[in-house]
């Protein structure tokens, strides 16, 4: 009985993660992305749908998700302790920038954003949103983490990594990517074209880089002002590291 309950969870949650990353899906289209039979991910999707995180589309028939499921996700920053930690240096560096800043977690071979805070004036629209997990290799904030890494765990991650060409400036090679770990890393329209990022990473209570902090703004205005954003986020590193609870 354990099992099933188990195995029901874990179909459920394919499921979810397939409305995240694709958007609206039919049944069919769900059972071959997930491998589940098309009445399982029928039975799922009505409880789902019953518990109010998804919704069908009356005109398609298609199914996404509600912003229920947003606003459980909204709540979980409220109860990390790191974010809450974070958040105040975030805001206040975001407001000596006046640009957006991302706070970031290692996933395994990616990273999350896990929160972010955007200016009150001079905002430079990008996709980004919590929960979203990238590619470390492709991002300013996976590179900072990558720096404080040793070579074999950075090859470990490339290897692991499906490697995609967002953009004609992706990072496309693992000697070029090792070029571009550094302390401060940046993302120079990697990820969307116009969009640059800066940032350095933090570390946990073990000295891990687990973290990562950056700036992200217009291509131009990063070029204009990439010295003087390295210098703010190198104060945040040590005060976020040692407010953790890692002496630098």
């Amino acid at each position: 009985m354990a099992e099933d309950t188990i195995q029901s969870v874990a179909r459920a949650f394919s499921i979810l993660e397939q409305l995240a990353a694709q958007g609206e899906m039919g049944v069919r289209e769900l059972h071959g992305a997930t491998g589940l039979s098309v009445t399982t991910v029928h039975r799922i999707l009505g409880t789902l749908t019953e518990l109010g995180y998804v919704r069908q589309n009356e005109n398609t028939s298609r199914y996404g998700l509600t912003y229920k499921m947003l606003a459980l996700g909204q709540r979980v920053p409220q109860h990390s302790t790191v974010i809450q930690l974070a958040h105040p240096l975030l805001q206040q560096l975001s407001e000596q920038a006046c640009e957006t800043i991302h706070f970031a977690e290692r996933s395994d071979t990616n990273i999350r954003y896990i929160d972010k805070v955007i200016p009150s004036s001079g905002v430079v629209v990008m996709g980004s949103c919590l929960g979203m997990e990238l590619p470390m290799y492709s991002t300013a904030v996976g590179k900072s983490m990558m720096a404080d890494m040793s070579r074999q765990e950075v090859e470990d991650i490339w290897s692991r990594s499906q490697i995609i060409t967002y953009t004609p400036n992706t990072v496309s090679s693992l000697p070029e990517l090792e070029r571009q770990l550094a302390g401060v890393s940046y993302d120079w329209e990697e990820r969307e074209p116009g969009i640059s990022c800066v940032a350095v990473d933090i570390l946990d209570v073990t000295g891990r880089p687990a973290y990562a902090v950056s700036i992200s703004s217009s291509d131009a205005r990063m070029r204009q002002n990439q010295d003087r954003y390295a210098d703010l986020l190198r104060e945040v590193k040590v005060r976020l590291t040692e407010l953790i609870g890692y002496s630098l």
